[in-house]
């Protein structure tokens, strides 16, 4: 994840900014295309940070030493603010990157005598602004982290799981979920039938965007599922597993990957009813 990093930094710091900073025209399709790659590149380093996050964070909360005994506190807390700052700063990056799409809509240049000019340029200084700061808070985090690890690794930390508690919670997460889907499934029926009632049928952009989110969720649950399956299957006899134990990188990382679909599903559950709620004060 470092070098990946480091790469992102000096893509940004130099090449965002070329033919930007004093230029009269500006030709939209190259800048748009760097803006696009280090999103998806930002995109990618995020969701890195997510799960590296999401399997410290189970390590950390199983600790059969108490956490304090060696930093591990010290660390784990300044991982959690970096990564809520990154957080922030992704949702940042991505208004950006809308604002310059929206200032630029379908022009091949744009000059300074336009009047979505400074619009432009603001999007592109947000950006880039954005991404430095992206850049440096990651560097902090990908820090923390490797230092965490390296504390566990270098004083033969154990860790413990309960698998009866986890196979409980994973239980209870996909009926929430079945229930969350029954619920924004119904949500999405009513809003398309009423913007019909209204006159004003959902467009098709509106309509394939929900659909999009709808269809996300039940490939989460979906997967939850199979990771329920396959826990019952190999770990369901067992009461505890310690890091110890054999099978135990196979274990955390399939919790790990429950956690995060866990984690996605509740997103997409708060973020569609508000989409939902937008597209209907839009019409």
């Amino acid at each position: 994840m470092k070098n990946q990093m480091q790469n992102l930094v000096s893509f940004i710091a130099v090449s965002l900014l070329v033919g930007c900073v004093g230029a009269q025209f500006n030709d939209v399709a190259p800048i748009q295309s760097r803006i696009e790659d280090e999103y998806s590149k930002s995109k990618q380093l995020f969701d890195q940070s997510n799960r590296d996050y999401a399997e410290k964070t189970y390590v950390y909360k199983n600790l059969v030493t108490a956490p304090k005994a060696n930093g591990l506190d010290e660390h784990y807390k300044s991982m959690t603010t970096s990564l809520e700052t990154l957080t922030r700063l992704r949702d940042q990056i991505e208004k950006s990157k809308d604002q310059f799409t929206l200032a630029t809509k379908d022009k091949k240049q744009i000059s300074s005598k336009d009047m979505t000019w400074k619009d432009e340029q603001t999007a592109i200084t947000s950006f880039n602004d954005s991404m430095n700061q992206f850049n440096r808070v990651l560097s902090d985090y990908s820090r923390e982290s490797s230092t965490f690890g390296h504390i566990l690794t270098d004083n033969h930390i154990v860790v413990m799981a309960k698998v009866s508690d986890i196979r409980s919670r994973m239980a209870d997460n996909i009926d929430r979920a079945k229930k969350n889907l029954r619920v924004l499934d119904a949500d999405i029926q009513a809003a398309k039938k009423l913007a019909k009632q209204n006159g004003k049928p959902m467009d098709e952009a509106s309509s394939e965007t929900l659909s999009a989110e709808r269809n996300a969720f039940a490939d989460h649950l979906k997967d939850l599922e199979g990771i329920f399956q396959t826990l019952i299957r190999n770990w369901g006899a067992r009461d505890k597993l310690a890091s110890t134990d054999s099978g135990w990188a196979d274990f955390q990382k399939l919790i790990t990957e429950s956690e995060i679909k866990s984690k996605t599903m509740s997103e997409i559950a708060k973020r569609l009813p508000v989409e939902i709620q937008a597209m209907r004060l839009s019409r």
